[in-house]
């Protein structure tokens, strides 16, 4: 009660002195700025102080409450004017006067803002209990930590001590007042060369600011340290540090974090430096204006190793927009590095304030030290029981003089002095006091205690050999040591070093003992061996330092050392069971990470990743069948599967790059090819092994290439338990990458003179509405450099040619400029009254032109925001613009028949084309389509007709009409030598290729649905369609290559060595063009008809009731399988394949009769018909064959007797289902809008009319006879959620049941009867939905099985109450409850196999076994795929291909339970 009472007297008091202070603001005019400070905190505590219920008072301590009370009571009363003046309305404003100093003020301010700290911890314990430890707990480990690179952890302490007491004095005073200062500016940078103290300076901000409960997130970066080496894990251990500070920025990031739960372990900086970091603050500073400051501290940035992500981090700070206003203030330590000068100058200079410590008067510099050495050396005089006066203040100076400013001087001889119990200190400090340094560097002293360190360390009596041994054991181990490129343990280190010659554990140990000065060893074992400072590394290194050459650390030949341990402890540690095998399934994301580190030890874990960087630093040549082949040769899937484990597949491919640049094609012709082969494997396998590390032994095996190298050498390691039969390629053809996008990408566009590709498209993910989507990738290796700019629900999207802007429109009609290199909007257009029809950017990505449905076009400068034009001359609405490549023209094209083309430099008209109407087409009205050819002398129009008129822009003037399409033309596009022009229709699916000088076709290419691409050489052009991407040659007028392959866009790099095209199924592919046609590739002739070009795609697969043979139809061609070979047994022409219900006949349909094909015999007749036949189907029984022909017949022949019945159906409307009964007596017919019928199936007479009471029928419904064929299903749907199952009694052509209405998840697609008739079975067509059984007699419901496929299979068990839905098994109960146990008896024929429904993956009882590469996948939208037993049969753009699936090993993690008892 006392808190609850004490905090609302704070609220109130807050109030009134935020109102008192808004009185002073009017009538004081000289302390306006300590007022509105006072009023901000006042305020600040006054909201902070709202949010609390009785949960979060109980987190206030009642002291602090009533402190605060009293300070806010005394503060209210100096500032309410005193009674004997007379009030303010009398005596005016004017009249009243501040009562406080500005030093009273700061005070104030400085109380308050400790009060905020306060009350801002008890808010946040309360928000903690809100959000739950583990709930909490769970989302703040999506956040990548390096807990070494916080000031105080036990790795920095070590490193780096504080400030000895009356050191550093000024300094440290300097940094302070700046930290508390509200106004100076936002970046402290103190820079400063190695072993001044930078980083103990920083070390001591940070406590001394932690100690003041202020917000402050530290990093300490360390060359050489992994995590600590460069900016990975910089923003989440920032944000992490940060979060416990503010409830409200906490709340933020657990937000933005349940969003994108990959952003914590994002590879993308920038991403996370806006959205974690910069964005969360600005809704701070949106929230409440004056909240409390956030403190950061980088210290050693220059020992980032990446000096991309270096300039990246600094081009951030000087970029960010308002970031004195975040309430951010950064600290930041540096040498002073050119890049790092470079990067602050950015900055602008009222961002930050530099303080370089050689400016600090070196009188004080060595006062500190002098404070330093003192206070070390009587450390050692007491540990040693040396005489009380030791050392005399004369060893003190000479060590000062030494130092010359260095702390790292003071500190290196005070551990050398006094760093092991048998060292006589006296001795070694007149060792160092005497010594005379020989070169004239700065480090000279530095230099010279180091060289005696290293000398008195190998102090003894050694023959030459031992002598040699120990020179090659100091470069084998400490070189190692300063040059690993991250700290390992002791135990690590010494499994990593203990190469041929037999080194022990202790005899590393000891070799490190002597040297404990310059390199720490830690007491624990899991602590890493680093050196103390960077300047030893420096020093070994470097010639002109280190000059006994016994010391000299050749750097290249210790990294190729390094390389050769890396390889003996990965080929002594790697095999397929190095991490325990999971089903293949099993995402890495699921394998406890406890796991994988007890089975990658921190020395295999940095071997796997640094072997190849080691070798490249060491300019090591991989020689044929030396060790780096040999290695490749045995442990590459090994060490493929480790590094998935390790979350590391982006870093395996580029070693493999790194490698293939080491290996010389002619000299190690053998091993480059070998990582050539490597490289291709683990590209074109990314994805699944990216995810799924039991993937590289399974899908990247089955699927590779027949000769890929990889394969042939790992073909032991292929699952046994999976056999295929299937037609691989050779090689790895001209397929380089594949991206997976997640969307339906229709733009691809390459950027960076091809460094980069842009993909955009339609996402849709549950619980959000669908929107467009932009992505920024790495076409060499797939990496994905800028992923999902925030369009959200954008109706359109336009990239800038340069790739650097997008501009996006939503749907709430307001255009956004957006950079895509920072991720964040540069400028917002206003909604002008009128909806964004149309956006163009200029060539130069300098201009952006609007246009609105009203005819207005505006033209805007894209670095400035600002309005150049407003181009309108005309009240029509505009349907198309274009700039002209030299960025001096626009044309506009609109409705009122003319395109008309301006001068951007002027805003003036420049001429009008054309007079044509647009035509109204079938999908509305067509728009004009335009394009200016490169050389900005011709413009090819088209006015929503088949012609297309060529322009010449310096006059204006009609040239000719290129005049050859059947339907309107889609899309023109020029070469780019100007030359000629490309004309598409997807109407009739051709493209010609005219010859811009005179108007004569070149070329007529059929096929051709989507877009095109021409070479930049203008001699190819690539042509995208739904199953084809294939490269035309020009000159040679043929195909040079085509791929099995559906590509909504297609574009060439600028330098024409590789092609990208992006596809329905959210890949993106990048292929080489950059070498000779290979055999892969199939060639075609240009006239080749449309219906021939998708011979390959599977349309339809079925297997045969005893599970030998599979029937396949490809564009109008049956093919018959043997299952157990996967050789094709026969082929003909025909369409809709299906089998007999005993197997032994195929029949299938063509334009001109039937055929029925004896699978045994392989022998076949043919039916002869008067027009196409559709819906064939054979009777149960074998003798008769029905089909619907010219959709006015259903026409029944009898085999034996050769007899011909008609049934006329010509007024019943389309036939969309014909069926016959079990029993062959009848045949029912579906008819579209009526009722289905049903027919007597040998004399044709109507049995049945089922067309009454079919009011609600919709175009589609679904028919299932009876088990006896008494009964006909009849699934209806009402248009709505509910569906209705009627079952008629075909004796007495009455409906028997109507089941009352049952929630339904979308229409009916099939009905299924158990063997005995009992039981019916209902699936649907929308995914993720649900079986419904329900009983025959009554029509209620019995049980909802949930399934998870668009095409589930629902089979029943003869003899038991069984039903199965995608091979599991479910025992039915009729009661009110019913229970479901697995089934895995494969002698019930029941299959466990499925494709999911993002048709990535063959599943075996639900569980993902087999990853489908893009071009094995069943089409988009379709499931051309048939399973049977173990067997399951694939249909893809390429052809059919069946697999085998046999008992998997026990490590599958699939369970295989029996059906339980009655009991």
């Amino acid at each position: 009660m006392e808190v609850a009472a004490g905090t609302i007297a704070v609220i109130q008091i807050t109030k009134e002195i935020g109102k008192i202070c808004g009185k002073y603001i009017h009538g004081v005019r000289h302390a306006k700025r300590d007022i509105e400070r006072l009023q901000s905190r006042a305020s600040e505590l006054h909201r902070v102080l709202t949010h609390f219920d009785n949960k979060a008072l109980a987190n206030i301590d009642s002291k602090e409450v009533q402190k605060c009370c009293k300070d806010l009571e005394s503060i209210k009363e100096r500032l309410e004017p005193r009674r004997k003046h007379a009030p303010m309305q009398r005596m005016g404003p004017g009249a009243l006067k501040w009562p406080f100093t500005s030093k009273e003020i700061e005070d104030h301010v400085q109380a308050l803002e400790k009060y905020l700290v306060i009350f801002n911890t008890a808010l946040q314990l309360d928000v903690h209990d809100k959000v739950g430890d583990a709930e909490k707990d769970r989302i703040f480990e999506k956040l990548a930590y390096a807990g070494d690179a916080l000031f105080n952890s036990y790795d920095t302490e070590q490193r780096h001590r504080m400030c000895l007491e009356n050191t550093r004095v000024e300094v440290l005073e300097q940094a302070m007042e700046w930290s508390a200062d509200n106004s100076s500016r936002c970046i402290f940078w103190l820079k400063g060369l190695a072993g001044t103290g930078k980083s103990t300076i920083a070390s001591t901000v940070a406590f001394r600011l932690k100690a003041e409960n202020r917000p402050v997130a530290t990093f300490f970066f360390k060359r050489g340290h992994g995590d600590l080496s460069h900016v990975r894990k910089l923003i989440p251990t920032i944000v992490r540090q940060l979060s416990v500070h503010s409830p409200f920025y906490k709340q933020d990031i657990v937000a933005v974090i349940k969003k994108e739960p990959d952003l914590g372990n994002s590879a993308n900086f920038r991403e996370q430096f806006e959205k974690l970091l910069v964005e969360p603050l600005r809704g701070l500073l949106h929230a409440n204006p004056v909240h409390t400051k956030f403190y950061i501290i980088m210290d050693a940035l220059d020992e980032c190793e990446e000096e991309r992500d270096l300039r990246m981090l600094l081009k951030l700070m000087a970029k960010t927009d308002n970031l004195p206003q975040l309430g951010l203030k950064i600290l930041v330590t540096t040498r002073p590095e050119l890049s790092i000068r470079n990067g602050f100058e950015e900055i602008p200079s009222i961002f930050h304030r530099n303080l370089a410590l050689e400016d600090v008067p070196r009188s004080e510099v060595d006062r500190d030290i002098r404070t330093y050495l003192s206070h070390e050396l009587k450390e050692v005089q007491r540990q040693f029981h040396l005489r009380a006066d030791w050392p005399d203040e004369q060893d003190i100076n000479t060590l000062a003089s030494k130092a010359s400013g260095l702390f790292i001087f003071a500190a290196t001889a005070c551990r050398y002095i006094g760093d092991s119990p048998q060292a006589k200190p006296d001795l070694r400090l007149k060792q160092i006091c005497s010594t005379v340094a020989p070169n004239k560097l700065m480090t000279e002293e530095l230099d010279q205690m180091y060289t005696m360190i290293l000398q008195n360390s190998g102090r003894g009596k050694y023959t030459r050999e031992e002598r040699q041994e120990a020179q090659e054991r100091f470069h084998h181990i400490v070189g190692s040591i300063v040059l690993l490129l991250s700290p390992l343990p002791i135990v690590q280190l010494f499994n990593l070093l203990q190469g041929d010659e037999v080194l022990s554990q202790d005899e590393l140990e000891g070799a490190l003992r002597t040297l404990h000065a310059v390199i720490h060893v830690p007491d624990h074992s899991n602590a890493p061996v680093r050196p103390l400072h960077l300047s030893f590394r420096d020093f070994l290194l470097d010639p002109n330092r280190c000059l006994n050459r016994h010391f000299l650390v050749d750097e290249q030949q210790v990294h190729q050392n390094l390389v050769a341990d890396c390889l003996r402890l990965l080929s002594s540690s790697l095999s397929r069971n190095i991490c325990p095998p999971s089903s293949p399934g099993t995402l890495r994301s699921e394998v406890d990470p406890t796991t994988i580190d007890q089975a990658l030890s921190p020395a295999i874990q940095y071997a796997c990743l640094h072997w190849a960087e080691h070798a490249q630093r060491g300019e090591l040549v991989v020689d044929d069948h030396g060790p780096v082949h040999l290695f490749l040769q045995k442990h590459f899937l090994h060490w493929l599967r480790c590094m998935s484990l390790m979350g590391m597949t982006s870093e395996a491919i580029s070693t493999l790059l790194k490698l293939a640049d080491l290996t010389k094609l002619q000299e190690a012709r053998l091993a480059h090819d070998f990582i050539l082969d490597c490289h291709r494997f683990t590209l074109a396998f990314r994805h699944p092994i990216e995810q799924l590390p039991e993937q590289v032994y399974v899908s990247a095996l089955v699927f590779s290439p027949s000769k890929s190298i990889v394969r042939q050498n790992f073909r032991h390691e292929m699952p046994q338990w999976i056999r295929s039969h299937m037609t691989l390629p050779e090689s790895w053809g001209r397929s380089l990458v594949t991206i997976q996008c997640g969307y339906i990408v229709d733009s691809v566009t390459v950027l960076d003179h091809g460094k980069l590709l842009a993909t955009s498209g339609f996402y849709s993910s549950p619980g959000s509405p669908p929107g467009k989507q932009l992505d920024i990738w790495d076409p060499r290796t797939g990496d994905c450099q800028s992923k999902s700019l925030p369009f959200g629900r954008m109706k359109t999207i336009c990239l800038s040619p340069d790739g650097s802007l997008v501009a996006s429109v939503s749907r709430e009609e307001v255009l956004t400029l957006w950079d895509v290199a920072k991720r964040e909007n540069c400028f917002d257009w206003e909604n002008r009254q009128s909806p964004i029809r149309k956006t163009a950017f200029s060539l130069d990505s300098r201009l952006l032109a609007l246009a609105y449905q009203d005819g207005s076009v505006w033209v805007v400068d894209t670095q400035t925001g600002i309005d150049r034009w407003n181009l309108k001359d005309h009240s029509y609405e505009v349907t198309n613009l274009a700039f002209s490549p030299d960025a001096t023209m626009l044309a506009i094209g609109v409705l009122d028949e003319t395109i008309r083309l301006w001068d951007v430099r002027t805003g003036s008209h420049h001429s009008t084309l054309g007079d044509r109407v647009v035509r109204l087409t079938f999908f509305g009205y067509a728009e004009q389509l335009k394009v200016f050819s490169p050389d900005s002398r011709s413009i090819a129009t088209s006015f929503g007709e088949p012609t297309v008129q060529l322009w010449s822009t310096p006059t204006g003037n009609y040239r000719f009409e290129l005049d050859g399409h059947k339907y309107a033309v889609d899309r023109v596009g020029f070469s780019p030598n100007s030359k000629l022009l490309a004309t598409s229709c997807r109407g009739d699916g051709v493209l010609f290729i005219w010859d811009v000088q005179n108007g004569t076709c070149l070329s007529k290419l059929f096929g051709a649905d989507d877009e095109f691409s021409f070479s930049p050489d203008s001699k190819s052009l690539a042509l995208g369609s739904s199953s084809k991407v294939r490269v035309w040659d020009i000159q040679k007028q043929t195909y040079s290559v085509s791929f099995d392959l559906e590509a909504w866009s297609v574009c060439f790099s600028p330098d024409g060595k590789f092609l990208a095209s992006g596809s329905r199924d959210g890949t993106v592919r990048v292929w080489d063009m950059d070498r000779m046609p290979v055999d892969d590739c199939s060639v075609g002739s240009p006239s080749e008809p449309a219906s021939e070009i998708n011979d390959g795609a599977v349309m339809e697969v079925k297997f045969s009731p005893d599970g030998k043979f599979v029937a396949s139809e490809s564009s109008g061609t049956v093919r018959i399988w043997q299952s157990e070979t996967g050789d094709c047994c026969s082929e003909y022409r025909g369409d809709s394949p299906s089998f007999s219900s005993d197997g032994r006949m195929v029949i299938s349909a063509s334009e001109d009769g039937l055929r029925l094909f004896d699978v045994g015999a392989n022998t076949s007749q043919f039916l002869p018909t008067q027009g196409f036949a559709r819906l064939p189907g054979l009777s149960p029984d074998g003798r008769l064959v029905a089909a619907v022909l010219n959709d006015n017949l259903i026409q029944v022949w009898d085999i034996q007797e050769s007899n011909i019945i008609s049934i006329p159906i010509s007024n019943l409307g389309r036939i969309w289902q014909l069926i016959f009964s079990p029993t062959s007596d009848f045949i029912a017919s579906g008819h579209v809008d009526q009722g289905p019928r049903i027919w007597d199936a040998r004399t044709g007479k109507l049995v049945a009319d089922l067309s009454r009471g079919s009011e609600d029928l919709r175009e589609r419904y679904v028919l299932a006879f009876s088990p006896y064929s008494e009964l006909l299903a009849v699934g209806r749907d009402d248009g709505v959620d509910d569906f209705y199952l009627q079952l008629w009694d075909i004796q007495d052509d009455a409906c028997r049941i109507t089941t009352e209405s049952i929630k339904s998840y979308g229409a009916i697609k099939a009905i299924i009867f158990s063997p005995d008739g009992q039981f019916i079975a209902v699936s649907f067509w929308v995914l993720n939905t649900s079986i419904q059984l329900l009983n025959t007699e009554t029509g209620d419901l019995l049980l909802t099985i949930p399934c998870f496929s668009l095409t589930p299979r629902v089979e029943f068990l003869t003899g038991r109450d069984v039903i199965f839905v995608d091979g599991i098994g479910h025992e039915i109960v009729q009661s009110s409850e019913s229970r479901s146990l697995a089934i895995a008896d494969r002698s019930c024929h029941i299959s466990d196999l499925q494709i999911d429904s993002s048709k990535e993956w063959v599943t075996r009882s639900s569980k993902r076994v087999l990853w489908l590469p893009p071009d094995r996948r069943p089409p988009h939208h379709f499931d051309r795929y048939a399973v049977w037993r173990n067997k399951i049969a694939i249909g893809c753009l390429g052809g059919l291909y069946i697999l085998t699936f046999d008992d998997e090993p026990n490590h599958s993690g699939i369970e295989e339970l029996s059906l339980g008892s009655d009991d």
